[in-house]
């Protein structure tokens, strides 16, 4: 299958199981996964406010967080201000960037990123626009790429481009899978 196909494979996957992944103790499963991972990290990191059907993010960490605003284009990290979080592109939950402070992606030590799927070698497929293969491209790999999904979007093996981001590990409702 090429690019599109697992698109719509993934897309109509959500769809059929989307009451199981609003279920309250699927996510409570994931997010104990991610507790226990995160509980060995330090730093600053950067999380997002999930679309339907990807897994809610209920982790309460000692971790600095920001968050990602779609702006001209590109990804940029903010850390919320007074004012809080607003419906953004693609109606998604981002930074007010008024009064919230702003980091550059080299200042991050980690990044829980959702995607479509993902593969055992890591290659992520996201929804198209390629917004964190661009914020990614040009970076070190100091900064840890954590893929996040539901098991069933975790597949052996997904085509991949050159500038396809890939992550270093995946998390799922069934546990931490190293890359």
């Amino acid at each position: 299958m090429n690019k599109s196909d697992w698109r719509n494979h993934f897309r109509q996957l959500l769809e059929i199981n989307k009451a199981d992944y609003d279920d309250e103790a699927l996510n409570k499963i994931f997010n104990k996964h991610l507790s226990e991972f995160l509980k060995t990290q330090t730093g600053l990191w950067a999380g997002y406010s999930p679309m339907k059907h990807e897994p809610k993010l209920n982790s309460v960490s000692s971790l600095d967080w920001v968050f990602p605003v779609v702006h001209e284009g590109r990804l940029r990290w903010f850390q919320p201000g007074p004012k809080g979080f607003q419906a953004g592109s693609f109606s998604i939950q981002e930074p007010i960037m008024e009064g919230a402070k702003e980091f550059h992606v080299t200042d991050l030590s980690g990044v829980l990123i959702p995607g479509l799927g993902f593969d055992k070698s890591g290659v992520r497929l996201g929804w198209g626009k390629g917004f964190y293969d661009k914020a990614f491209s040009k970076i070190s790999g100091k900064v840890k790429k954590v893929g996040v999904i539901w098991e069933a979007q975790f597949v052996e093996r997904l085509p991949s481009e050159d500038h396809d981001l890939k992550v270093d590990l995946v998390i799922t409702e069934k546990g931490i899978h190293q890359i």
